[in-house]
C-alpha cells in the first residue's frame, strides 16, 4: 500500500490534496466515487482512504487517476467496551458471603456430616443402646446423660451453624440476582433512552476510526479532508485542527447524507446508539468549513437544527451519465439484466426494488401487493445479497402463493447498474412514510431508475411524490395499502412512460452526476481554488470501478529541501473561511472525561485520542516505526 505504481510517475505535489474517507469500504460508496473523481478532473490530487477489515489486502488501488489506499480497521476500543460490558453483568457483590461455589458446597456438606454424626450419637445415648458411641459409655448410668447432653448440644451447634451458613449464601445469592436483574432492567430503560449515553461506552468503534484513521491522515497532509459520515466528522475534524497547530491550512468538508435525527426508528438500529451518532454529528457540523447534504429540505432542516451561518450546499445523489454506462449502451448490449438474472421471459410483465431491504423500505408491502397482481412478477435486488431478511420476505412470498413470481438477484457494479435494471418494466420505491428523513428524501434508487428509462411507482413520501408527479415519471400510491399499491403498478404497467422522449431525456441530464460538478467547483473554489476548474467540462466521466494497481512496494524518495517542497499558506486563526462557519476555538464545547473530544465522531474515537490504541498496530501497511509515513513520501517535510 506505501508503494507506487510501477512505472507511474510519483504524485505531484503542487496541488491541493483532498482526502475523502468514510468509516466502510470505497467499493460500497458510488457518492464518495463520484466526488473523487469530480475532484480529480478539477485539477485536485484525490486520495481516498478505504476502511477495510483485518485480513484485506493492503496494497494501494486505484479509481482512475485517483489513489484508494485501504486502511486497517483496529477494533480494540470496541472489544475493549464488549469485554468491561460483559464484566460489569458478571461482576457479584460479595459482602455477605465472598466464597467460591465450589468451596460453599463444600463447607455445606463437612456441616451436614458433622450434624448427622452429632444426632447420632445423641440419640443412641439417650436410648441407651450405644449407637455411634462405645459400649462402656453406654452401659453407664452416670456418664451416659452427661454424654447425651454434650452431643446433643453439638448437634444443636453444628445445626445452628449449617442454617446460618446456607441463610448467609441464600442472602448472597438473592443479591447477585438483584444485581443482575437491575443490569438487565437498565438495559431494557437504555433502548429508549439516552440518558448518561457516551460515544466511549456506546459507540467505541469512533474511537477506533480515529486511531485508524488519524495517522494516514496525517501522513498525506491535506489540504482539504472531506468527512463522508458523522461518526468519521470527528476524526476529519481533529486532523485539520493538528495541520493548523503546525502552522498549515486544511479545511474540512462534511457530507450529511442523510437527516440522521430524522432516520425512521426500523432503521435506526441500537436506539441509544443512534442517539450518540446524532450528538456526534451536532457536535461537530459548527465546526466544518462546509457542509453537503442531497436534498433541498435536508439543507433547511440541518441549518435550523443546527444554526449554521451559511446553508449547506445541495449535491444530489444521481447518477453519472456516461454513455459507456447509460441503459442503452453498445458497450452493455449482451450483459444480462434483472429479467435474464430472474429468468423472466420477454413481454411478462416486470416490476424491481433495489436497494436497502428493511422494514422501512417497503419490500414487504410490494409483496403483499402481489395476489393483486396476476402474471406479474417482482424482482428485489438487495443489498447486501443474500440478505438477512431474505427467508422472511420468502416466507411472506409462500404464504400468499405468490413465491413463484418473487425474484431475489444479486447487485451489480455501478458501470452495469443502469443497464440492469433497464430488463423491468417498472421500478417500485415502496418506502414507508412518517419519518422526517423520508419525507425530505430523493433517494439515488429514485434517479438510478430514472436513468434505466423505468416507469415509476412510489409511495406518497413528500418529496417523491412531487418529484415523480412533477416531472410525469409514473404513479403515486397510499403508504400501507397494498390494495392502492396493485392499482398503482397496473396504471404504470399500461402507461409506461417515454424513455427515449426529450421530456425524459432532459430530466436525464438535469440529474445526472455531470449536472452537480458545477456546483461542487464553486463550492471547493471557495477553500482551495480548482488546478482546473474546466475540466468538468471534458466528455468522458471515468470508470467507477477500484482497480489493483500496486505491482511493486518501493521506498520513499529522500526529503525533499524547504525550498523544494511546495509553499504552503499558513493558517491565519484571525481568518473566517470563506465557506461554513469560523473555526472554533479547539476544546470549546469538549466534555470533561470524554475519550474523543466529541463524544460519538468516528474521527476522534477512530483514533481518537486514545494514545493506548496505538500499540495496536492498524494495519500492516501503517505499523508504527521510526521515520516518516510511507503515503507521505512526496509531502515529506525535511
Amino acid at each position: 500500500m506505501a508503494g507506487q505504481i510501477a512505472g507511474d510517475r510519483p504524485e505531484p505535489i503542487d496541488r491541493p490534496r483532498v482526502v475523502l474517507f468514510r468509516a466502510n469500504s470505497i467499493d460500497s460508496d458510488s457518492r464518495a466515487k463520484k466526488f473523487a473523481l469530480t475532484l480529480s478532473r478539477l485539477g485536485y490530487d484525490v486520495v481516498v482512504l478505504s476502511a477495510e477489515q483485518h485480513g484485506a489486502d493492503t496494497a494501494e488501488r486505484r479509481l482512475g487517476p485517483v489513489r484508494v489506499i485501504p486502511v486497517i480497521m483496529t477494533r480494540s476500543q470496541r472489544d475493549m467496551q464488549l469485554h468491561k460490558l460483559a464484566a460489569r453483568r458478571r461482576r457479584q457483590y460479595r459482602f455477605l458471603d465472598w466464597t467460591s461455589q465450589d468451596e460453599y458446597v463444600t463447607q455445606v456438606s463437612e456441616l451436614k456430616q458433622r450434624v448427622r454424626g452429632a444426632r447420632v450419637r445423641a440419640g443412641g445415648l439417650i436410648r441407651g443402646d450405644g449407637t455411634g458411641t462405645s459400649a462402656g459409655a453406654a452401659r453407664s448410668p452416670l456418664l451416659r446423660p452427661l454424654l447425651a447432653a454434650g452431643w446433643s448440644a453439638r448437634y444443636v451447634g453444628h445445626l445452628v451453624v449449617l442454617r446460618g451458613r446456607m441463610a448467609r449464601w441464600k442472602a448472597q445469592w438473592a443479591v447477585n440476582v438483584a444485581h443482575r436483574l437491575a443490569w438487565r432492567r437498565w438495559d431494557a430503560v437504555r433502548q429508549e433512552s439516552a440518558f448518561l449515553a457516551t460515544t466511549r461506552g456506546m459507540l467505541p468503534e469512533v474511537e477506533d476510526y480515529a486511531t485508524s484513521f488519524a495517522p494516514v491522515l496525517d501522513a498525506l497532509a491535506p489540504d482539504v479532508i472531506h468527512a463522508h459520515h458523522p461518526a468519521v466528522l470527528g476524526t476529519a475534524i481533529r486532523a485539520a485542527r493538528r495541520r493548523r497547530a503546525a502552522g498549515e491550512a486544511c479545511r474540512v468538508i462534511y457530507d450529511a447524507r442523510e437527516d440522521f435525527l430524522g432516520i425512521p426508528k426500523q432503521e435506526q438500529g441500537h436506539w441509544r446508539r443512534h442517539s450518540v451518532l446524532v450528538r456526534e454529528e451536532a457536535r461537530y457540523i459548527r465546526r466544518a468549513d462546509a457542509v453537503v447534504t442531497v436534498s433541498e429540505p435536508i439543507t433547511v432542516t440541518l441549518a435550523r437544527r443546527y444554526h449554521l451561518g451559511v446553508a449547506p450546499t445541495l449535491v444530489l445523489n444521481v447518477p453519472v451519465d456516461d454513455p459507456r454506462t447509460r441503459a442503452d449502451s453498445p458497450e452493455l448490449a449482451g450483459t444480462p439484466t434483472v429479467r435474464d438474472a430472474a429468468g423472466v421471459a420477454a413481454g411478462v410483465p416486470l416490476i424491481v426494488y433495489s436497494g436497502a431491504v428493511s422494514r422501512a423500505r417497503g419490500v414487504d408491502l410490494m409483496i403483499a401487493a402481489l395476489p393483486r397482481l396476476p402474471g406479474v412478477h417482482a424482482v428485489v435486488v438487495p443489498v447486501p445479497h443474500p440478505h438477512p431478511h431474505q427467508g422472511e420476505l420468502v416466507e411472506q412470498a409462500t404464504a400468499l402463493g405468490v413465491a413463484d413470481r418473487l425474484h431475489f438477484c444479486p447487485p451489480v457494479g455501478q458501470d452495469r447498474l443502469l443497464h440492469y435494471l433497464s430488463g423491468a418494466d417498472v421500478g417500485v420505491m415502496p418506502l414507508r412514510t412518517g419519518s422526517a428523513n423520508i419525507e425530505q428524501a430523493l433517494p439515488n434508487k429514485l434517479f438510478e431508475n430514472l436513468h434505466a428509462g423505468l416507469t415509476m411507482v412510489t409511495s406518497d413520501a413528500r418529496l417523491m411524490k412531487a418529484f415523480v408527479l412533477d416531472n410525469d415519471l409514473g404513479e403515486v400510491f397510499r403508504d400501507g395499502d397494498p390494495a392502492d399499491l396493485a392499482a398503482a403498478v397496473t396504471r404504470a404497467l399500461a402507461n409506461r412512460r417515454d424513455p427515449n422522449g426529450q421530456h425524459w431525456q432532459e430530466l436525464r441530464a438535469r440529474y445526472s452526476w455531470q449536472g452537480q460538478e458545477p456546483t461542487i467547483r464553486d463550492l471547493y473554489a471557495q477553500l482551495v481554488p480548482a488546478p482546473e476548474p474546466a475540466g468538468i467540462e471534458l466528455p468522458e466521466f471515468g470508470s467507477l470501478a477500484v482497480t489493483e494497481g500496486i505491482a511493486e512496494r518501493v521506498p520513499p524518495p529522500p526529503a525533499r529541501s524547504r525550498t523544494e517542497q511546495r509553499a504552503r499558506p499558513r493558517f491565519d486563526p484571525s481568518q473566517t473561511p470563506a465557506v461554513g462557519l469560523p473555526y472554533d476555538q479547539e476544546g470549546a464545547d469538549r466534555k470533561a472525561g470524554d475519550p474523543f473530544e466529541d463524544e460519538l465522531e468516528v474521527e476522534e474515537p477512530v483514533g481518537v485520542d486514545n494514545p493506548a490504541d496505538a500499540v495496536e498496530p492498524v494495519g500492516a501497511a501503517y505499523r508504527h516505526r521510526p521515520g516518516p509515513h510511507p503515503v507521505s513520501a512526496d509531502r515529506r517535510s525535511s
